[in-house]
């Protein structure tokens, strides 16, 4: 059966018999006392169940069932399913007209994220999960072309001072042998007794390399700026200040101890004095048409000292473009989040005011005042609640009248 309050046009669906002959409960919306008595339900001889006339369902003012029936029962809506003793409250609609609801309670309602949490994930986790996987592949990308563009570099510039430290060889062997044709009484045991030759053969080659001039078969130094080596065959007295490096260097002289005087060249790496190990270039290039010699040695450094400061500039000046951009990112993002927190914090509360009109609506509250301020959807949807508060408003009326 259904049940209207004729104060406020609720309406209660009821299911299950009375066990009392009448039963008083408070309407939940407006606290007006609705009776029921076994009069007004009526047999329906077709099913069994019990059914109601609406119009005769309409009751009498509540000062009237208070005092004159004596044997009523009042009771709350928390206790009413106990009271009535089977009667099942329900609400929902009624002979195709639709009413006020009132959800149970100890129904389950839906849950699930919200639409302020769901527009933070959306335009603000998303696009901070792509800026990041964007930002960290730019960086990325930009580190590792400074990286190839650096020792690409270092490269080219090694390859240059090779060029050029073949060329001084070249220049010294040329010299040298000029000058052993022009001076045929001269043994190779006194060019370094002599002058001359001793200045021409041996020659700075950067800041810190020299050129010195050697005899093959075995490999045999007769001009070197340190005198204790000079005549001595060269690989037996560096085998051990060499260790390790000492194959890459006989590579470099192994045909010229077999006797082919060649021109070759290589890297090797040297102890310093204070036992810094530092990688060395030495080219060793023929004097045509005799047994002799030139060999020309430099350290690395020297090549690319010039590109390492480049090489700095470039590293600082790539951290100082990764910072920008990381603060640039970072801005965006702080700024992204904030627009994104207010804007739905603006929506949802909008969302929200109009989701408590219409809960005051659904339990009676048809005064409500309801505010339109927005032409968007949001507005559409505060317009279309209004108009159903004024269909509500006039249905009542006319249940009233009836």
């Amino acid at each position: 059966m259904i049940i209207i309050c004729e104060e406020c046009g609720k309406k209660y669906q009821t299911t299950g018999t009375l066990k009392k002959e009448r039963v008083k409960f408070k309407c939940r919306s407006c606290s007006h006392i609705i009776t029921i008595s076994q009069a007004d339900v009526i047999p329906d001889s077709a099913n069994g169940e019990t059914a109601a006339d609406l119009q005769s369902i309409m009751l009498s003012s509540p000062d009237e069932e208070i005092t004159g029936i004596a044997d009523e029962q009042r009771i709350s809506p928390d206790s009413l399913d106990q009271t009535m003793a089977g009667l099942k409250l329900d609400t929902g609609e009624a002979s195709g007209d639709s009413g006020d609801t009132d959800v149970d309670p100890g129904l389950p309602g839906k849950k699930g994220l919200g639409l302020r949490t769901k527009m933070m994930f959306l335009f603000l986790v998303v696009p901070i999960a792509l800026f990041s996987i964007s930002g960290a592949y730019y960086l990325m990308q930009m580190k590792q072309f400074s990286n190839t563009l650096t020792s690409e570099s270092i490269e080219v510039v090694k390859k240059m001072g090779e060029n050029r430290i073949r060329e001084v060889a070249r220049i010294v062997a040329g010299e040298c042998k000029q000058y052993l044709l022009d001076h045929p009484e001269l043994s190779k045991e006194q060019f370094m007794s002599n002058a001359d030759f001793k200045k021409m053969s041996i020659q700075r080659v950067g800041l810190t390399g020299y050129t010195t001039l050697f005899s093959i078969g075995p490999y045999t130094s007769w001009t070197h700026p340190n005198r204790r080596i000079v005549g001595k065959p060269l690989a037996p007295l560096l085998r051990k200040p060499l260790g390790k490096e000492f194959g890459r260097f006989f590579e470099i002289i192994k045909e010229i101890e077999k006797g082919n005087n060649e021109e070759n060249s290589g890297y090797y790496l040297w102890q310093d004095p204070d036992g810094a190990l530092r990688e060395k270039f030495m080219v060793v290039t023929p004097l045509e048409g005799t047994q002799f010699g030139i060999a020309a040695t430099v350290y690395l450094d020297e090549f690319i000292r010039p590109i390492n400061k480049i090489v700095k500039k470039a590293e600082k000046n790539t951290l100082a473009t990764r910072n920008i951009i990381l603060a640039i990112l970072g801005i965006t993002l702080l700024l992204m989040a904030i627009i994104v927190f207010f804007y739905a914090h603006r929506i949802t509360g909008r969302i929200k005011n109009l989701t408590d009109l219409a809960e005051r609506i659904s339990v009676g509250e048809m005064d409500t005042e309801i505010k339109i301020d927005s032409n968007d959807e949001i507005g559409s949807l505060g317009e279309a609640i209004s108009r159903m508060q004024r269909s509500i408003r006039l249905s009542i009326e006319r249940l009233r009248r009836r």
